[in-house]
């Protein structure tokens, strides 16, 4: 299970995922790693030459970093429809046009194109969850609410 950002997890949650083997990562909001809460009986040595193995092949690589993306895709659209008011039409076509990414994933053909997707739809995703005032500790930047990621080229 894969935590992203500001969330809590209650200790019966954590007991309960420590005896099952299911493995908890806590990213930053940023996406960078926190924490990760293993049971000492999760490491199979078995599943990392798994990993390996696919990590050699360039096309099952991309193929399972495609999947990695599309759900990245569909989480960030999730946000920006949840974080927006129902009313900012800007917002809800960043939504669309992130859902519009998600769709093409499946016809990409190499992980730079990959990688491209995913930064197209950052960017449509930022100004929502970055300055929409309904987070805690946003706010619309000096020199108007989209110049704060709009900008950027």
């Amino acid at each position: 299970m894969i935590c992203y950002g500001r969330i809590s997890l209650t200790t019966p949650f954590l007991h309960q995922a420590a005896e099952r083997g299911i493995e908890v990562v806590l990213l930053t909001e940023t996406g960078g790693l926190g924490a990760r809460l293993a049971s000492p009986t999760t490491s199979d040595p078995q599943i990392r030459r798994a990993q390996y193995t696919v990590a050699d092949n360039p096309a099952r690589s991309l193929l399972v970093a495609a999947g990695f993306v599309t759900g990245k895709l569909l989480n960030m659209r999730e946000a920006v429809l949840r974080a927006a008011d129902a009313e900012d039409a800007e917002a809800l076509d960043d939504a669309r046009s992130i859902d519009s990414l998600a769709d093409r994933v499946s016809a990409v053909d190499d992980a730079h194109e990959l990688l491209g997707l995913e930064g197209r739809a950052a960017r449509r995703s930022l100004y929502v969850t970055i300055c929409c005032s309904k987070w805690p500790g946003s706010g619309v930047p000096a020199g108007g609410p989209r110049r704060c990621v709009r900008g950027f080229p």
